[in-house]
């Protein structure tokens, strides 16, 4: 049986990951000068730059796992135990919502609106609907 949360939490997250891409290939990447990074022991400022991107792009792996998991299980595939992976998945994406408020807290400048700050980065908006989904896909059990 198909369980269309799980369905709708692989769509948004394929949104969320598109979005995410684009946002670092297309307006930060080719924005990002060499001269602007440090060197360190391991290279240059050019390899401090390519584990910039390197890190950014973890969290693209991990919407592409999330996206695969909920349609493998929203299409019955990995049942009995896959919502096991879902409800692994929603802890996860959870914490990153936290992850994402704490950091905001902790990157404002003085006088700057914490609300208005985090109005402006929304992502953690697609974060909180791929656990909100996930978790009424653990609900209906078909």
């Amino acid at each position: 049986m198909v369980n269309i949360y799980l369905l709708i939490a692989a769509l948004v997250a394929t949104v969320a990951i598109s979005l995410h891409v684009y946002t670092f290939e297309v307006w930060i990447w080719p924005k990002l000068k060499d001269e602007g990074f440090p060197s360190f022991p391991f290279g240059g400022p050019e390899i401090v730059k390519g584990f910039y991107r390197t890190v950014w792009h973890f969290f693209t792996v991990n919407l592409l796992v999330t996206i695969v998991v909920n349609i493998m299980v929203g299409l019955g595939t990995l049942i009995p135990y896959g919502i096991v992976l879902i409800y692994f998945l929603i802890v996860f994406w959870i914490l990153i919502f936290i992850e994402i408020w704490f950091i905001g807290a902790l990157s404002l400048l003085p006088g700057q609106s914490y609300i208005k700050t985090m109005l402006r980065a929304f992502q953690w908006v697609f974060v909180l609907l791929i656990a909100f989904f996930m978790y009424l896909g653990t609900k209906y059990q078909p």
